[in-house]
């Protein structure tokens, strides 16, 4: 049998109290309102752990924290045109079962790519860049220093489509990446030969 456990009197308060300040910081209720609501909100869970008591135990259910949870969440989006009416209906009928956040493990979210697969994907990416973010990706790949065979091929069939100034600009950026390569292979062979 499940255990059964009330709130206490300055649990509900307390909850009643934050259910009002959130009303109120989304300007669904005025503060001079306040303390009327607040206890508005104790009396109908007095009536409703009243009624709980003429169930069977087993059928008993009480508010509780992930009732409050998810009525902290909904009360952005009340209708309290009506006064207390929709708030109280919603603590009424508002689930009794813990929300279930999907905890997933991070690796197995995050797809490993790699090859063909790897290179498709960032093709696909490109392809929904705009053109300037487009423009500068081309000359990021081309100032990294790779060697050409690892740049990948929509690259250069982009940079193809771009006017001359561009071209050249291209030209410039990928002679800046072999020249880094250059000095960093000069720099290591001169550390161990020497």
């Amino acid at each position: 049998m499940k255990e059964i456990t009330l709130m206490t009197e300055s649990i509900a308060e307390q909850c009643a109290t934050e259910i009002v300040e959130e009303m109120i910081a989304y300007n669904k209720i005025k503060m001079n309102v306040k303390n009327i609501w607040i206890g508005k909100i104790l009396d109908h869970w007095i009536l409703q752990q009243n009624r709980q008591e003429s169930l069977p135990e087993s059928q008993r259910v009480y508010y509780n924290l992930f009732q409050h949870s998810k009525v902290m969440d909904a009360v952005r989006n009340l209708n309290t045109g009506n006064g207390i009416e929709s708030l109280l209906a919603f603590l009424s009928q508002v689930d009794n079962s813990p929300i279930k956040k999907r905890l997933a493990n991070k690796q197995e979210e995050v797809k490993k790519l790699s090859g063909a697969a790897l290179r498709a994907e960032w093709e696909k990416e490109f392809n929904t860049m705009t053109t300037q973010q487009q423009i500068d990706k081309c000359t990021a790949w081309l100032t990294c220093g790779c060697p050409k065979a690892s740049i990948p091929s929509f690259v250069f069939d982009h940079i193809k489509t771009l006017d001359e100034a561009l071209k050249e600009k291209m030209r410039g950026a990928y002679k800046v990446g072999q020249d880094k390569v250059s000095y960093w292979s000069k720099g290591l062979v001169g550390n161990y030969s020497g």
